[in-house]
């Protein structure tokens, strides 16, 4: 089966969904799609044309649409699985910026709700994804991100003092 993936964060950010998306590349054979660049201008033309028509239209004659975040279309032929890594953007909306609080706000419900099967990447995201998001609970999978060697506890940082610090903001 062709698999399509969403390779777009990876001109969007250098942060956890792009590793997600580099690691997703490194152990597997995808179709990768995108559209766009990195600038702010790119990303609302990407969640207002590629998401929803571009996109869906590139897709036909995959199996499935993968899409490593919760940017994705409403409606697709082709059946779509989205990850979703937190809801942040929902809960403390203050921390993102205006188009990304009024796209996620809209948006993402709407999202998670089409998508034939959703990956959480925790047991507490699937909670959340049914508590705020109305996904039924049997329709998430929790599949935790997978680790680096570079991050095993004998890795190249096992001769620091380290504390553990996950997220962007």
């Amino acid at each position: 089966m062709r698999v399509g993936l969403d390779t777009s964060p990876l001109v969007q950010t250098q942060a956890g969904t792009a590793r997600y998306v580099r690691g997703l590349l490194a152990h597997n054979d995808y179709e990768r799609l995108s559209w766009g660049g990195s600038r702010r201008a790119a990303t609302v033309a990407r969640d207002i044309w590629w998401y929803p028509r571009g996109l869906p239209r590139e897709a036909k004659g995959l199996g499935v649409l993968h899409f490593p975040t919760f940017r994705a279309p409403v409606r697709s032929s082709v059946p779509v699985v989205v990850t979703v890594h937190d809801l942040a953007v929902l809960r403390h909306p203050g921390t993102f910026n205006q188009w990304t609080r009024r796209y996620s706000r809209l948006a993402v419900p709407r999202v998670a709700r089409a998508a034939r099967r959703v990956i959480a990447v925790s047991e507490f995201t699937r909670g959340e994804i049914v508590e705020l998001l109305g996904v039924p609970a049997e329709r998430i999978d929790v599949i935790p991100n997978g680790v680096e060697p570079v991050f095993a506890p004998d890795g190249p940082s096992a001769q620091g003092d380290y504390v553990l610090a996950v997220g962007t903001l």
